[in-house]
């Protein structure tokens, strides 16, 4: 979309939930960068030997354009969350896959707790990697039943804590993101 509307002569107005999306995804993942650049010394290798490679150059209003393209090479690399958050994140995430993919687990030990606690039930939330707004549902609920999820881990008789600094990031994390998930809803 942002090429296109750099190559029109015309006026382009982009997306802000867009814009936002693009600018928390900026700042809290980064890409895997060693493993482009392992990709790259690979591709440069087997570019030397392949003909399979097609080049483009065509000229559009005085500027010659090139545009090379590896068929086979056109892998994406995964985003990574910054390192400041990425274990605590991580550690998250099997809690919640831990509940998620064990019913009896879920079922006698977590819920029991939410029920006693809120009232109703309220499951815990899996993030989608591509869109920072499910990472907050994802940390946000997790807060939400802290109390819930230590004392079901007392019952299971498993080692996982979480200390205090860990509850901290997280609250800080939940309060970074808060404005933006307001202001996409705004707009």
């Amino acid at each position: 979309m942002v090429k296109v509307g750099k190559l029109m002569s015309c006026y382009q107005q982009l997306c802000f939930a867009h814009g936002l999306q693009l600018a928390v995804d900026d700042i809290l993942y980064k890409k895997n960068i060693e493993r482009e650049e392992e990709h790259q010394e690979v591709t440069s290798n087997e570019s030397d030997t392949d003909d399979d490679d097609t080049n483009d150059t065509h000229e559009e209003q005085g500027v010659t354009v090139t545009t090379t393209t590896y068929p086979r090479h056109l892998h994406l690399s995964r985003a990574e969350v910054i390192p400041r958050y990425n274990d605590l994140l991580q550690k998250v995430r099997k809690v919640v896959k831990l509940f998620k993919t064990s019913p009896t687990k879920y079922d006698m030990y977590l819920q029991k707790y939410v029920k006693e606690n809120a009232g109703k039930v309220l499951s815990l939330i899996l993030d989608c990697r591509t869109r920072w707004n499910s990472l907050l549902a994802m940390i946000e609920r997790f807060r939400k039943l802290k109390v819930c999820i230590d004392k079901a881990f007392i019952d299971i008789g498993s080692d996982t804590t979480f200390s205090d600094l860990e509850w901290l990031k997280i609250k800080d994390l939940i309060e970074s993101l808060q404005p933006f998930k307001l202001a996409v809803e705004a707009l």
